[in-house]
């Protein structure tokens, strides 16, 4: 970690002992970094965990890192600050798998506390529901949709709440095991609680969308980019979004 002053004059390379993907985000108050490590590495990497720790704003190591959520293999996922709240935590359960073999995909929340550890109330509200949609699931794969949430997502703070968005594929051919035709999804969250009944369509034409990256002005108004591959062309589009 390297702290980045207002002039653009880079500090001191801060050993914090993780390994990629990394990721890092600002709360008001203090970074939170986080990674994915996992047991072995390279090709015996076996399992990912994802860990995280505190960062102070004179780049001075918080606390002990501690384990944020268990990825699998090679998942994906994000981080965004929630002004003097937190932090959110996105992940997608499962990589195109068409037997089911790791679980429904799905697209969870989970949420990392001002003072470091995970918020762990969602536990007790996960185990009250019994759909396979749980109340931190913001997105899931059914039968009658036949869509599969996998991959990359984004998160921003749009002033009052968390907006996340997502790459959502559609179940294809006869066996309904090829991936394709993926769109970009959005849903509200407060902390790990999803807002939204059912996610709201960002991108989802024909064309393949993916990758979206989200920014925010911190009162209602966001602007979510992504890829669009079309005519054998990556195109990096834009949208703008308006919380309310």
């Amino acid at each position: 970690a390297v702290r980045i002053d207002i002039r653009g004059n880079v500090g001191k390379p801060i050993e914090t002992g993780m390994a990629p993907q990394q990721k890092i985000a600002w709360d008001g108050k203090t970074f939170l970094i986080s990674c994915d490590g996992g047991k072995g590495t390279g090709a015996r990497k076996t399992s990912n965990t994802a860990t995280a720790i505190r960062l102070g704003h004179d780049s001075r190591l918080i606390g002990k890192s501690f384990t944020v959520a268990e990825l699998v293999r090679n998942g994906h996922y994000s981080l965004s600050a929630v002004p003097g709240k937190g932090w959110l935590f996105v992940i997608h359960r499962s990589p195109p798998d068409a037997w089911a073999w790791g679980g429904s995909a799905a697209m969870i929340c989970h949420f990392i506390l001002p003072e470091g550890g995970m918020d762990i109330s969602m536990n007790k509200e996960n185990q009250k529901v019994k759909s396979n949609l749980q109340p931190n699931w913001i997105d899931v794969n059914t039968s009658d949709r036949e869509v599969w949430p996998y991959g990359t997502s984004a998160s921003a703070w749009d002033g009052k709440r968390s907006v996340v968005v997502w790459q959502r594929y559609h179940c294809m051919g006869e066996k309904k095991s090829t991936l394709t035709n993926c769109d970009i999804m959005a849903a509200q969250t407060d902390g790990w609680k999803r807002l939204t009944g059912q996610p709201i369509s960002v991108a989802s034409t024909d064309s393949e969308e993916l990758a979206p990256a989200l920014a925010s002005n911190g009162a209602g108004k966001l602007l979510c980019i992504y890829e669009k591959e079309m005519n054998g062309e990556t195109l990096i589009c834009m949208r703008i979004l308006k919380s309310k």
